[in-house]
């Protein structure tokens, strides 16, 4: 409990950083806002240096390091195998984020292989907390405590769970990312990015979901 209110909160701030000044550089870059639903984390360095989104780059990272530190500290005790399950799903969820923010669907295969990791781990996360806080709430129960916190962790932790199987298996799910069609007054065709694009969207409300599942942990380490 004694880190998991800082990593916590530097978590959420460095994230904030890392979205309002990589939005910002963007935008900057191209002239066109940038958004969740249709564009990847990678554009957000397509073809550029580290050093041109110094502050987004450099947030992300701190970001990244705030939620490992979290994991792994969150239960210094491990009161019981879930909860370190939870430690490397949330980890390393947390790592593969990152490394999609850095490689580009030039490189599909790689960008692919880490995507179906960080998807996998994602899926694990919730599913961790949702079993360790059940058996948690038993293990409380047999020496006498009572409270609810444990089953409201379970509850939400198991909503959760089900969204991320449902992103899981989603059946537009895949790297067929079809254009489309816009046909002008003057009968010139162009090609548009669809409103959503369901793999980078996916990628971003994955991202959004470590949040989530971070805050049901930190309520949850109000019990240890």
């Amino acid at each position: 409990m004694q880190f998991s209110l800082p990593s916590f909160l530097l978590t959420i701030l460095f994230g904030g950083l890392f979205l309002v000044a990589s939005f910002i550089h963007y935008k900057n870059k191209y002239k066109i806002a940038y958004s969740v639903r249709n564009m990847f984390p990678y554009e957000l360095n397509y073809k550029s240096h580290f050093a041109d989104n110094f502050y987004g780059n450099t947030a992300l990272i701190l970001t990244i390091l705030g939620f490992a530190f979290f994991f792994s500290t969150f239960d210094l005790n491990f009161h019981n195998g879930f909860f370190i399950v939870t430690l490397i799903s949330g980890v390393l969820a947390s790592l593969f984020f990152l490394i999609l923010v850095f490689v580009p669907l030039d490189y599909i295969r790689i960008h692919s292989i880490i995507f179906v990791f960080f998807l996998i781990f994602s899926f694990l996360l919730p599913s961790s907390v949702c079993v360790g806080s059940f058996v948690y709430n038993q293990y409380l129960m047999s020496i006498g405590e009572s409270t609810p916190i444990p089953l409201i962790v379970f509850g939400l932790s198991f909503l959760m769970t089900i969204v991320t199987l449902a992103l899981l298996l989603n059946p537009k799910l895949t790297l067929n990312l079809r254009m489309k069609k816009v046909v002008n007054e003057d009968g010139t065709i162009k090609y548009v990015r669809p409103n959503v694009l369901t793999l980078a969207f996916t990628e971003w409300i994955l991202f959004f979901l470590l949040y989530i599942n971070e805050l049901l942990i930190f309520i949850l380490t109000f019990v240890f």
